[in-house]
């Protein structure tokens, strides 16, 4: 489904790179198994990866930027093919049909990255941790750092600048250990 392809681009864009210095990951990894596409952006900071269902033959290739926006562009609705050698790639939907060339090289291995069991899981409401990542990371100012404090059913989200200070919470549910800080590095991004 092609506007199932554009929300799995547009949820992982934010953390393709823009530095060419590291070529490999100015694009998204997409690889597909036959019935999931995992699509895969890093830049060196951050992570995002969704998994869609999908059709079709087995590929694993670095799609750049530039043709990734370009396809989704053209997307308006329907179906939506992408074929590729590992070298090229077209992608054919309702009214175009884009060829470029993938890049070449080895994607960095997410899958050592991503850890497969966790010591402790939160469920929260996507909204509200966007919403506090988002004000703390405003306090934050230019060193765009936010801490996460995971302690007795509750995530504090907070930063420290010389200009604002800011602390909120988010609890729903959580499992396993608890008094977990870590300090996440974001960069702060008009959207």
């Amino acid at each position: 489904d092609a506007v199932e392809f554009k929300n799995a681009i547009n949820k992982v864009a934010y953390a393709i790179s823009e530095d060419e210095a590291r070529v490999i990951l100015t694009g998204a990894h997409i690889v597909t198994d036959g019935m999931t596409a995992t699509i895969t952006a890093l830049d060196g900071f951050r992570l995002a990866q969704t998994v869609i269902s999908c059709e079709g033959e087995e590929i694993d290739i670095i799609v750049p930027t530039r043709i990734l926006n370009a396809i989704c562009d053209a997307i308006t609705d329907g179906k939506l093919d992408i074929v590729s050698n590992g070298i090229k790639i077209t992608a054919k939907g309702e009214g175009f049909t884009i060829n470029a060339t993938t890049l070449s090289g080895t994607y960095i291995d997410t899958e050592r990255i991503i850890p497969k069991d966790f010591k402790t899981k939160a469920l929260v409401k996507t909204i509200d941790i966007k919403n506090c990542a988002d004000s703390a990371t405003v306090a934050s100012g230019v060193h765009n750092l936010v801490k996460l404090v995971v302690e007795n059913d509750n995530i504090a989200v907070t930063s420290n600048s010389e200009t604002a200070d800011f602390h909120g919470d988010v609890g729903e549910m959580i499992e396993g250990e608890s008094k977990i800080g870590r300090a996440v590095q974001q960069e702060c991004r008009d959207r």
